[in-house]
């Protein structure tokens, strides 16, 4: 396991300071932790127990040493996750009291800080007169700075104590990597039946039914939990992959595609998660999209959330550029096998700067509705595969159900980082899962492989900055033109919007639009500067038509739902119009 941190809070004067500032973890988190691990603990007990109390005198012969054998086996097993469990707990206890105690600690800390801002204002004066002439603060000068000497004392404990907390996270990662490998490398017993005539035919023919009776559910079990043949002769043939080449690896995980999902399952979850790390890592997202392919089309959906956070390459969580500021989470309203309306209305662009990618994908569904829908395809295990087009064909990318979310203050999901879903009336959030999510992560997973603005980035960060005239061929698989403003015309526009064609405007940038009143701050009608919009509407002829654009920010943001701009504001105030083919 790596190593976890978060970042210290700056310095500041201006508000009060809370203990979760400093420690974000809650102690709540490993309690539950060592709760489970107690539970897991006391089945494997029971197990053991039972096991050890299996006897079957009345029965003798080869079958009844043959199912003494697999008791014993399954006593073993049970015994080895008792200890794993043991061991865990031990762990997140030692690491639950030492963040208990580092919240201590940071409390103490956080209210001597509120009350030496509290001693600071009044000294100064909340309306920051107080004492402010200079007799005054010189007078002063030993209290401030008294003040000044204990606020630095307690920010310093504060911080020491943040620092506790981080040294128990990592005690806590490097002492669960025994556990983790212990229980990686354990398999449950095969029953006798597994083995078929290998084993059967060395015994009595007339014992073979009776074993085949008892065994016969305790095979059907396993196997509904992945533990077949395929399954085992898949994690056999791990070793091999992982002391070969890319190719080896590549060509390993192309197989483990044709698994069934708790196959799957069961053959990641039994090996290391460094090595899980060394196959993935052997991949390359700009080539070997297929092979992710196979992989998120089958696996479980928790499985899946761990293979993004452990795939170098970032595939499934695509790369932000905001190193731990994000979190991925499953957004409210995402609902299983089914796939979420188009409707421009329910887009929000979020803190990402890809309106280019959002009113492309915008002006796509209002030329056509149901166009992204139609691409879409819900998927069993709750992913998402989505069609876009590279070099004029369709290519699939399988996307899991995973979103970035902005983190609070205690380590809780906040609101969607990038696209995101609107707000109801009374500002609150009712679903936060909209059609543009999925995808605008679509695109990150495949922007360096489709590589529309040709530099060469990739993942969510590559797409910060474009135009919609590089995103259409991947969004629809046609190009567009893109026309200079002042020499468009109203028909070429009318023409796009009559024939279903997606059109876009881009606005001025900086300084021009500084100077034009079109961006001024107290115009209702406010465009934004180097933005993207897309045509919503034409009416009237020049020179006194008029055009209605629609801002990806979203509706419910003040002045930016749609702005309505005159044939001149059009032609003089936008720099370009984007028009589909």
């Amino acid at each position: 396991m790596s190593d976890v941190g978060f970042t210290l809070p700056e310095k500041r004067w201006d508000r009060a300071y809370s203990a979760v500032e400093f420690i974000p973890q809650s102690d709540d988190v490993f309690a539950r932790l060592t709760k489970d691990c107690d539970a897991i603990h006391d089945e494997a007990d029971v197990a053991v127990r039972a096991l050890s109390a299996v006897n079957v005198p009345a029965w003798k012969g080869a079958a009844a040493q043959v199912f003494l054998e697999y008791v014993a086996e399954l006593a073993s097993y049970s015994r080895t996750l008792r200890e794993v469990a043991i061991e865990t707990r031990d762990q997140v206890e030692a690491c639950r009291r030492a963040i208990v105690a580092a919240t201590a600690d940071a409390g103490s800390a956080t209210t001597a800080l509120n009350k030496a801002q509290d001693d600071m204002r009044t000294l100064t004066g909340d309306d920051g007169t107080g004492l402010s002439g200079v007799l005054h603060k010189t007078l002063d000068l030993p209290q401030r700075l008294g003040i000044e000497h204990r606020f630095g004392q307690a920010f310093a404990a504060a911080n020491q104590a943040g620092q506790d907390a981080l040294d128990a996270m990592n005690r806590l990662a490097a002492g669960l990597d025994h556990p983790d490998a212990t229980i990686s490398a354990l398999r449950a017993p095969e029953p006798p039946s597994v083995l078929g005539s290998l084993l059967f035919h060395h015994l009595p023919p007339d014992q073979i039914p009776l074993l085949q009776a008892l065994f016969g559910p305790v095979d059907a079990a396993l196997e509904a939990h992945g533990a077949t043949g395929r399954a085992q002769d898949a994690l056999d043939a791990a070793q091999s992959a992982l002391d070969g080449g890319d190719d080896d690896k590549q060509a390993y995980l192309d197989g483990l595609g044709s698994l069934s999902p708790q196959e799957l399952a069961y053959v990641l979850d039994h090996l290391d998660e460094d090595d899980v790390a060394a196959l993935l890592g052997s991949l390359d997202p700009k080539t070997d999209r297929e092979t992710y392919n196979r992989i998120a089309e089958v696996a479980p959906a928790e499985l899946l959330a761990r293979l993004g956070d452990t795939d170098p390459n970032h595939y499934w969580h695509p790369y932000t550029g905001q190193g731990g500021k994000f979190g991925w989470e499953v957004p409210t309203g995402l609902l299983p096998g089914q796939v979420p309306t188009g409707d421009p209305s329910t887009l929000q662009q979020g803190m990402l700067g890809d309106c280019h990618v959002l009113a492309s994908l915008a002006a796509a569904e209002r030329a056509n509705p149901g166009f992204l829908q139609d691409h879409v395809q819900a998927n069993a295990n709750g992913s998402y595969t989505v069609t876009l087009y590279k070099d004029g064909k369709p290519i699939q990318v399988v996307v899991t159900a995973e979103f970035p979310f902005t983190l609070n203050a205690d380590g809780t999901r906040g609101q969607g980082a990038y696209a995101h879903g609107s707000l109801d009336n009374d500002q609150t959030w009712t679903s936060d899962a909209t059609l543009y999510m999925i995808y605008e992560k679509a695109l990150a997973q495949t922007w360096g492989e489709t590589d529309p603005n040709h530099d060469g980035r990739s993942g969510y960060e590559g797409m910060n900055g474009g135009w919609p005239q590089h995103d259409m061929p991947v969004i629809t698989g046609h190009q567009m033109d893109n026309l200079d403003s002042g020499s468009v015309t109203i028909d070429q526009i009318r023409s796009g919007l009559d024939g279903h064609q997606p059109v876009t405007v881009t606005t001025l940038f900086e300084p021009g639009a500084g100077s034009d009143p079109l961006y001024a701050g107290d115009n209702v009608n406010q465009a934004i500067a180097g933005h993207e919009y897309y045509v919503i509407a034409v009416n009237g002829t020049p020179p006194d038509a008029t055009v209605v654009l629609a801002n990806p920010w979203g509706a419910e943001l003040p002045g930016t739902g749609t702005i309505t701009l005159s044939w001149a504001e059009l032609q003089h105030s936008t720099t370009s119009v984007q028009i589909g083919k």
